[in-house]
């Protein structure tokens, strides 16, 4: 199995937004090509980007998509015992996995409990994973596309 090998960073799951150099957690609307940041930091991370939401208390922008350097979905993975497994969360001692893989059999065997039709979660010791990497995908491709090569029919 060898030794596991935690992640370059701290664990990023789902979408995030580069801005001015900057990745922030975001969530971003497709449709209005709107990046929606928000922040609960003891000061203002860049006064040219955020304001303050009083109601909410954290710092906010509405960011377009066009003033972004590039807005990104993060998924997780790594192997545990050779099974691919999508890592939900991420500690220096625990790992909560999602069975990425198609043999339910084997998910059920290796402790695997099913939550809901086809989703088996397990929470292992971190050092029994391996390969842990991120995937992303762009989520202006088809903009940049686009821009660059004109519309695709």
């Amino acid at each position: 199995m060898g030794e596991a090998v935690m992640p370059y960073q701290p664990h990023r799951h789902g979408v995030h937004a580069v801005v001015n150099g900057h990745t922030y957690p975001a969530r971003y609307n497709s449709a209005k090509r709107v990046a929606f940041i928000s922040l609960s930091a003891p000061e203002n991370p860049d006064p040219g980007v955020f304001e303050w939401n009083e109601t909410h208390q954290l710092w906010v922008a509405q960011v377009p998509a066009g003033e972004c350097e590039r807005v990104f979905r993060i998924s997780p993975y790594a192997r545990f015992f050779g099974h691919r497994c999508y890592v939900d969360s991420l500690t220096m001692e625990s790992a909560e996995l999602i069975y990425a893989g198609t043999d339910e059999d084997w998910a059920q065997r290796n402790g695997f409990q099913q939550h809901d039709r086809g989703t088996f979660r397990r929470t292992v010791p971190s050092v029994e994973l391996y390969d842990y990497h991120e995937e992303q995908w762009d989520l202006l491709f088809d903009d940049w596309r686009s821009a660059t090569f004109g519309e695709v029919p």
